[in-house]
């Protein structure tokens, strides 16, 4: 009896872990370590659970049976993801509302991009990126996208007191209906002559398609709010 109540609790052991492979394998596509040992040890686990219980005559008959299960747990697993990958693709609109540009170190140049975002098409979709491109006469610059919105500030030396507001990044999750606004910040080798002569497009690159926007070359996009300034917190606050 005891040895009975083991074996049962093996099967079911081993049971579960068979079914976390198949888990394993829809969240994780493309195969992983873990998953191929979940794997084996699920089906050991139905292989021993079948084998035990059959006689030796007939134990070839479960052998099949417990490859078969298998392959269909498996072609299951492999019918769910097709379903999820093929789902609607997402619409991203974007909103321009403000381009700015400061200098950096290394003669290099922050670019400060502030949008309104909206997700539909899909009940909610994960921002695997954000990115920028720059293109003046068919010469294409890629800035590097910098996470660093929340360590910034807008601040105007010009105001009494001196104003010190956040800067609030663009969401890497986006819920269909809600519209976000926020900055997006990209680091680039372009002087300002490029940047004024420059087509400035945004994506936002997700598992279910991307969106973009595009701002005109010229002048009069960069620096429009008057006395603006975006600085680090510790540099804006001093």
């Amino acid at each position: 009896m005891a040895e009975n109540k083991t074996w049962k609790r093996i099967e079911e052991t081993l049971g579960r872990i068979h079914l976390l492979s198949w888990l394993l394998e829809i969240i994780f596509p493309g195969g992983s370590k873990g998953v191929a040992v979940t794997s084996i040890v699920g089906v050991v686990g139905l292989l021993l659970g079948w084998l035990r219980r059959a006689n030796f005559a007939n134990a070839w008959l479960y052998f099949v049976g417990a490859i078969a299960l298998y392959g269909f747990g498996w072609a299951c697993v492999h019918l769910v993801r097709w379903m999820i990958e093929t789902g609607p693709p997402a619409t991203i609109k974007f909103t321009a509302y403000e381009l700015y540009k400061s200098p950096e170190a290394n003669q290099r140049t922050s670019i400060f991009l502030r949008v309104k975002i909206e997700l539909s098409g899909l009940k909610r979709v994960a921002v695997t990126h954000y990115r920028m491109e720059l293109s003046r006469a068919g010469v294409l610059n890629a800035p590097e996208f910098r996470d660093d919105v929340h360590a910034f500030e807008i601040t105007d030396w010009s105001r009494m007191p001196i104003p010190h507001d956040d800067l609030r990044p663009l969401p890497m999750e986006l819920i269909s209906g809600n519209q976000i606004e926020g900055w997006v910040h990209f680091v680039t080798d372009c002087i300002d002559s490029q940047l004024y002569l420059s087509h400035v497009r945004l994506f936002a690159d997700t598992s279910k398609g991307s969106g973009s926007l595009e701002i005109s070359p010229g002048r009069e996009y960069w620096n429009v709010v008057p006395n603006r300034m975006i600085l680090p917190k510790n540099l804006g606050s001093t």
